[in-house]
């Protein structure tokens, strides 16, 4: 009861003086699971602290602008450094050479010369310094989750405002919802520690990136702890245990992964197309969902239309393709749910995040480190999670059927899961953000 009236009285200090809370290392809000993390986010921060001034710190700046409605009119969206006029050549020129030689090297020198760099080039690009500024200013920074903190380039670029903001401004910073690791490389483990130890709260959205950390980094503190991806926190319908529609139906997303051996890519989507064939041999109508438009590697439209062609050649009146790039998070939940969708088979995760928001089993294809096995042991879904290495027709198709036939089961126990997930981790990263957030 003390620790309550004390967290009330903490609100009380909130609604004299207006808090500032950064949010950076956003991506687009074209790839729904970055928009969706962004999104909760934001509203899990403005239930928490009321009159809060909120800055975003994006990529894809724009296509929040664009959709400021849907964030609300009070937020402010800037540009990440990196991308800034001054920035951006920089890291085109230590991106390219880090994929031509010496691959560990390039990203740790461009973290550290463009840190020394922008006291100077703040003067001369109005952009950075706005960015700079609004850390300047803030009471705290909050880095959105996601998975990029493991050994490539990007690792540096997101680096920069985490840096910027703890070392140099001495900011209260925080990482909520992360998958982190793996570091192939001496130096990258050496600047994850460093980071690490020094942030405020660290949350990680599954246990495998929390083991890693421990074991392999030899990190652990009181002030990080395993919660959950932030996106599931979205509003969801309410959760019944109704009879779907008589009609069954599967949604699927794929995405342009890009393999070594080009005939692994082929197999993928030979895969999902076939077993997509399968099910609607069985009455099945299947509709197919992009969830990135972001182009180049991101660009989940490619795919689907390469899988659509396939399917509407036999079975036309069949298969959907959906455009939902201008859609919310929000409203895909709401979507997924009324198209009464019975399974559904994803390999973007929050594509999978949002069907079981939605109440709706999934098959997980897993293509990148921890998020996938962490997040389907959470969800009570693991035993239905493939590799996209090893993925294959009859693999893929075993599993669905096994999905089917402890359909009942399954549905039941992911609408009683989410409940408890969403119920028992917003308590816990509000608690930890209700503790670091005062007005100095």
């Amino acid at each position: 009861m003390k620790k309550l009236e004390k967290l009330k009285n903490q609100k009380k200090i909130f609604l004299i003086s207006k808090m500032k809370i950064v949010i950076a290392c956003c991506w687009s809000y074209y790839n729904k699971g970055d928009a969706a993390i962004a999104l909760a986010t934001i509203k899990l921060i403005q239930k928490i602290v009321p009159n809060v001034e909120i800055t975003m710190l994006a990529f894809d700046h724009h296509s929040f602008i664009k959709h400021k409605k849907e964030l609300g009119d009070s937020i402010k969206v800037l540009p990440m450094p990196s991308i800034t006029d001054s920035l951006q050549p920089l890291r085109v020129l230590f991106g390219t050479a880090s994929r031509v030689a010496l691959k560990g090297l390039f990203g740790p020198l461009f973290l550290i010369l463009s840190l020394a760099l922008m006291p100077l080039l703040k003067l001369f690009d109005s952009q950075l310094k706005c960015t700079l500024r609004s850390i300047d200013d803030s009471h705290l920074v909050i880095i959105v989750g996601g998975n990029y903190l493991y050994s490539h380039f990007g690792f540096y670029i997101h680096a920069i405002p985490i840096v910027y903001a703890k070392f140099l401004r001495k900011k209260k910073t925080v990482m909520l919802g992360h998958s982190i690791g793996p570091f192939e490389d001496a130096l990258s483990r050496t600047v994850a520690r460093i980071i690490l130890y020094r942030m405020n709260l660290v949350t990680y959205r599954e246990e495998l990136s929390s083991l890693y950390v421990r074991k392999n980094l030899n990190v652990n503190a009181p002030n990080m702890f395993v919660s959950c991806d932030m996106s599931f926190f979205l509003q969801s319908p309410k959760t019944t245990c109704e009879v779907l529609e008589s009609q069954p139906r599967v949604g699927i997303t794929v995405r342009k992964w890009l393999f070594n051996q080009p005939n692994l890519y082929k197999r993928y989507i030979d895969s999902i197309t076939q077993t997509a064939f399968n099910l609607m041999k069985d009455g099945f109508e299947v509709y197919l969902i992009p969830f990135s438009y972001i182009g180049g590697g991101e660009d989940d439209l490619g795919p689907c239309k390469i899988i659509y062609s396939k399917l509407s050649t036999i079975y036309p009146k069949k298969v959907y393709l959906l455009n939902v790039k201008e859609e919310s998070p929000t409203s895909l939940v709401k979507i997924m749910g009324k198209l009464g969708l019975h399974i559904f088979i994803g390999t973007r995760m929050h594509s999978v995040i949002m069907a079981s928001l939605a109440r709706i089993p999934s098959i997980i294809i897993s293509y990148q480190h921890f998020k996938a096995h962490g997040i389907s042991q959470q969800l009570g879904l693991h035993n239905y999670v493939i590799s996209i290495e090893n993925i294959t027709p009859h693999r893929l198709m075993t599993c669905v059927e096994k999905l089917l036939k402890h359909y009942e089961r399954e549905r039941t126990n992911l609408i009683m899961t989410i409940q408890q997930l969403k119920k028992i981790n917003e308590r816990k990263i509000c608690s930890a953000l209700l503790s670091l957030i005062h007005v100095d």
